[in-house]
């Protein structure tokens, strides 16, 4: 397995957290098999006590130590000792790599958000700094949302903007009092659109794309020329492959085509779908189309899937339990 797809949780982490057996063999799983989602480096979950024993090099294995790796840390420690955490770990940047918390839940959330087709749309944790919302999310990337651009939260007042709790299996955030939900994928289409779309792109990369964009464009009685802020060469080359539809090119041939860009995303999917779906038509006839084809061409936006995992993933995997 390749170092930089690795994951490891600490024993007393497994033994301490509380998880389910179904998610105690997905961690023991990820730390034999890895996982294709990491992409930025290996994820070290552990305690600050097991980490600060005198001991700590028999804690870890040689390789956590010294790579570029992410470390979620359950804090079980009086707070100085945190403050020796950054020397122990050898780390640089530990405001990037290292994410502490007092909530053993979030390791629940964190191996929950594995169980997810794009495990960033899960929220590990999430806290407050002046003017910005923190998120941990499950690709253990810490993203930051100006509340200014949330327009769920822009005009809520301090006292209330920290009144909110995370989903036990961190599919959203909620202010109970305003009667506000929020997940992962809302917050990064309002602040981040272009990430948001770009995941969604990659999604459906194959080489049907480009025929999906020409089927798409014909659709709407359009030439090549006729997509406002790209040249005839540009579209003719992303139709044929040569460039990558990027969420800038997306963007304009959702306004030629008059729609948003998710809703351009949403139709984008399905075209690509589709004609995938035909392509194995022909390829196969004896067996045809996957019969997941007509499933995914059918599929909501990821913002309605996160909605919907409320009630049962959070369910099902972490109990009843709530955080704040």
């Amino acid at each position: 397995m390749s170092p930089d797809r690795r994951w490891f949780f600490a024993e007393d982490v497994l033994r301490r957290s509380g998880l389910p057996p179904v998610l105690r063999r997905d961690a023991h799983a990820l730390m034999q098999a890895g996982h294709e989602n990491l992409s930025e480096g290996p994820v070290a979950v552990v305690t600050a006590s097991g980490l600060l024993k005198p001991s700590s090099r028999r804690y870890v294995p040689d390789w956590v130590l010294g790579l570029e790796t992410r470390f979620l840390v359950v804090v079980d420690v009086p707070e100085p000792g945190l403050m020796h955490l950054p020397r122990v770990l050898a780390v640089r940047k530990p405001d990037i790599r290292v994410h502490v918390s007092r909530e053993w839940i979030a390791v629940r959330r964190l191996l929950v958000a594995q169980r997810r087709r794009d495990p960033f749309e899960g929220i590990v944790d999430a806290y407050l700094l002046p003017g910005t919302l923190v998120l941990v999310l499950g690709d253990m990337s810490i993203r930051s949302f100006p509340v200014k651009r949330i327009a769920q939260l822009k005009r809520l007042t301090r006292d209330a903007l920290e009144g909110f709790t995370i989903d036990p299996g961190g599919s959203y955030l909620a202010w109970k009092n305003e009667g506000i939900h929020l997940g992962a994928a809302q917050l990064l289409e309002q602040v981040d659109p272009g990430f948001f779309a770009d995941v969604e792109i990659a999604r459906y990369a194959s080489d049907t794309t480009g025929h999906a964009l020409s089927v798409m464009r014909e659709r709407q009685n359009l030439r090549q020329g006729d997509i406002p802020g790209l040249s005839e060469r540009q579209v003719r080359r992303i139709e044929k492959g040569i460039s990558r539809l990027t969420p800038e090119a997306a963007s304009r041939f959702a306004a030629a085509f008059g729609v948003n860009l998710e809703a351009f995303l949403r139709d984008f999917s399905a075209a690509a779908t589709e004609l995938s779906g035909a392509r194995q038509s022909i390829d196969d006839p004896e067996n045809g189309p996957s019969p997941n084809a007509s499933v995914l061409a059918a599929r909501p936006s990821a913002a309605a899937r996160s909605a919907s995992v409320r009630g049962h993933q959070s369910a099902a995997l972490a109990g009843d339990s709530g955080v704040s």
